[in-house]
């Protein structure tokens, strides 16, 4: 193989990496199974394989963001959390997150107003709302008009009055 040409795994050999890598990264998490990789395709949290013939291949993309979603799920974030954060990180960012670097992959900065928009796998639509300076709403499988987003701020005046007297945002939304 030249060497110019990153490696290409299938799903067997790919776990086995992912399982060699964890343990020299020192990542408390349990290996993900052939499930788990194919669960996180669907999801879009982990680019879909490239198709040789029938087999599906795996690359060292593939193999960044299956240990930086690894590193977060040990350090107690939850999935919905890790795919914003992991998406479109280059694969150098990927294993800085990875290896636990400090400044590597930081989370995207949310949306303003109502963004509404397929997420990477196209199954399902995500709405966020901006309630406030710092507080958005996001639901997945959702599209809202204008007046249901409306309705859902006037909704949350009392949680945003909450969030306020906690000193969690300075001003109410003005949206």
């Amino acid at each position: 193989m030249h060497e110019s040409v990153p490696p290409q795994w299938g799903l067997d050999d790919f776990l086995d990496e992912i399982a060699e890598q964890l343990t020299r990264l020192g990542i408390a998490a349990p290996p993900p199974d052939r499930r788990t990789v194919r669960y996180y395709a669907t999801l879009g949290t982990l680019d879909r394989p490239t198709i040789e013939g029938r087999e599906a291949r795996y690359g060292e993309h593939h193999l960044a963001q299956m240990l930086a979603l690894k590193r977060l799920q040990a350090e107690g974030l939850r999935l919905a959390a890790i795919g914003p954060r992991i998406a479109g990180a280059s694969t150098e960012d990927l294993m800085s997150l990875a290896a636990g670097k400090s400044g590597a992959a930081p989370p995207p900065a949310p949306p303003a107003g109502l963004l509404t928009s397929p997420d990477r796998s196209g199954l399902r639509t995500q709405s966020v709302l901006t309630l406030a300076p710092g507080v958005h709403l996001v639901l997945d499988d959702a599209e809202l008009s204008t007046t249901e987003a409306a309705i859902l701020r006037t909704a949350a005046a009392g949680l945003l009055s909450r969030i306020t007297a906690l000193g969690l945002t300075t001003s109410p939304t003005k949206e």
